[in-house]
């Protein structure tokens, strides 16, 4: 029997046989395609018929109980083959709760995606093996699941509700394959598929939207390119997909019979509940949103209304949520909570610009009384006739405009894959917009050929899609010099970071009295520390000097950039 045990568990990943099998379990071979677990009140042994291992891995081992299988959910795959362990954020369903197939049962963020843990079969939820803020590996059994009615249909609904696929029309148009072949940029080739709108068997029109992807610079809708149903899904929620890779297949047709879907069918029978209306929310966004609502017990945008809530929770007893507090002695008290997906991602890229380029950073300081002045006494008659508010912001971007020009190796960039200089004619230009997820830099093309009216147009259109969150990739990528700021946090003398295909940022800083000497005497004078931080492989420390002086001098005295001085 010990040796029939040791046989079974070496079919099994190590996570699931560690869990399955106790020291009591006894086990004796039926035949050569069959076990089973003696006796029963002893922990269930899998039976090799019931393994079973799906496309990406192994997604499920099912056991024999006195009430009908149980199904282990296990976490087969954290959306790409380099992730192998993420935090659970968030559990949908509580232990005792009905689960339908490929219902979401639990939230977990890794460090690149936050996906979405859907049942692999219909049922109870019997038991969890993680808690919420929980670190679980690839592998790792998450749940298990009694398999069942109760989690086929909502309670009371009837039959037919429940299969409502016999009733429709089945389509007989030919079968369209869709691909994926524009992420929004040539350079970008690769995605990660955050959510399927629709899902087999539903029927999409033209132009419908059927998923979500997100890229390493903005999150893409996949609309249906035919009207038909959907006859299979080729890449799960959370894989990472190539440019050219197929995503699912349509069957070109008319809507079935009764004009809904076959998924709408049984939506329509569960009871209605209030549904929180964000209908701004889509993308990344709205996972966020969703997932900060369900912390601070707001209602959460797109799903219904939570019920009305339970008793409080005994005296003492902490939210598993939270972060819980360490002591590391008398008095001292620790919380570790784990890095964001976005915050490593933003380590990684500036690790990576770290260890290319030979970063070296100089400082100036600018007198802005006359941009200041200049600003003051023309706003209302800038605004009134073009409809842009005058800023300071369109003014330096001029300025440094102006300044690239008369120092071009600046605006230049070593490419290191061929050892050349490459030399630019034209001034792509990176500003600081304030959105919702924070300040995100976009990129003014031609800037070099604007007027400050144009460049305030711009950054009034960049402003306006930051707050719709529907900036596309042209309007974040590539820039040839940036513009970062830090005085919007109250920052001195702040550096900013260059990002490739940049050879140098400029930094600005924030705007504060301080006392200058002018003709002979002490006076108070509104002055900005700016900062250039470049690469001293191509820019040498005179050109970088030059180039804030010249950037200095023009907004020191705003009449040189119409004179071209």
């Amino acid at each position: 029997m010990a040796l029939a045990a040791k046989a079974v568990r070496s079919l099994l990943p190590p996570q699931v046989a560690a869990w399955r099998f106790k020291p009591a379990l006894r086990v004796a071979c039926v035949s050569s395609a069959q076990c089973r677990a003696l006796p029963s009140h002893a922990p269930a042994a899998p039976s090799m018929c019931s393994i079973r291992q799906g496309r990406q891995g192994w997604r499920g081992v099912r056991a024999m109980s006195s009430t009908g299988q149980i199904v282990d959910q296990v976490l087969s795959d954290l959306g790409g083959e380099s992730i192998t362990e993420g935090t659970l954020m968030e559990m949908k369903k509580k232990v005792g709760e009905a689960v339908a197939k490929d219902e979401v049962i639990a939230t977990i963020e890794t460090d690149k995606v936050t996906i979405e843990v859907k049942a692999i079969e219909s049922g109870v939820l019997k038991e969890v093996f993680a808690k919420v803020d929980d670190n679980v590996e690839k592998g790792q059994v998450l749940a298990k699941i009694e398999v069942g009615a109760a989690g086929a249909a909502p309670a009371g609904a009837p039959a037919s509700a429940a299969r409502p696929a016999a009733a429709a029309a089945a389509p007989t148009g030919k079968i369209v394959e869709q691909s994926i072949e524009d992420f929004g940029g040539e350079s970008i080739t690769e995605g990660t598929i955050m959510e399927w709108k629709k899902q087999v068997g539903d029927f999409a029109q033209k132009g419908d939207l059927l998923a979500v992807i997100e890229t390493d610079k903005v999150t893409i809708e996949v609309k249906a390119e035919v009207s038909g149903t959907i006859r299979e899904i080729l890449a799960k929620a959370d894989e990472t997909v190539q440019k050219g890779a197929k995503l699912v297949k349509i069957q070109e047709g008319g809507a079935p019979a009764g004009g809904a879907s076959p998924a709408a069918v049984p939506a329509a029978a569960a009871p209605t509940a209030p549904v929180a209306e964000h209908s701004d929310l889509h993308g990344l966004r709205l996972t966020f949103a969703r997932l900060a609502a369900k912390r601070l017990g707001l209602p959460v945008p797109g799903e219904a209304a939570a019920p009305a809530p339970k008793a409080a929770a005994a005296p003492g007893k902490v939210a598993s949520s939270q972060p819980q507090p360490v002591s590391v002695g008398e008095g001292k008290i620790e919380r570790r909570v784990p890095l964001s997906f976005v915050r490593k991602r933003v380590v990684s890229r500036l690790k990576e610009t770290q260890n290319t380029a030979a970063l070296l950073s100089t400082f100036q300081e600018i007198d802005m009384t006359e941009a200041i002045a200049l600003r003051t006494r023309y706003k209302d008659s800038f605004l009134k006739l073009h409809g842009s508010q005058l800023g300071l912001l369109s003014m330096i971007t001029k300025a440094s405009c102006l300044a690239l020009a008369e120092v071009p190796g600046v605006n230049a960039v070593i490419d290191d894959a061929t050892k050349e200089t490459v030399w630019r004619d034209y001034m792509d230009i990176s500003i600081p917009i304030p959105s919702p997820r924070g300040v995100i830099s976009c990129t003014i093309r031609d800037a070099q050929n604007m007027s400050i009216r144009d460049l305030e147009h711009e950054i009034a259109g960049f402003a306006d899609r930051a707050r719709s969150d529907s900036l596309a990739v042209s309007d974040i990528s590539d820039p040839t010099f940036g513009i970062v700021d830090a005085g919007i946090s109250g920052g001195m003398l702040g550096t900013g970071m260059i990002n490739f295909p940049q050879s140098a940022a400029m930094g600005t800083n924030a705007i504060k009295q301080r006392p200058a000497a002018i003709g002979g005497k002490v006076v108070a004078r509104p002055f900005m520390y700016v900062s250039l931080t470049y690469d001293h492989r191509l820019v040498d420390g005179r050109e970088a000097v030059t180039f804030l002086c010249s950037v200095r001098d023009k907004l020191q005295d705003p009449a040189r950039m119409l004179l071209d001085l």
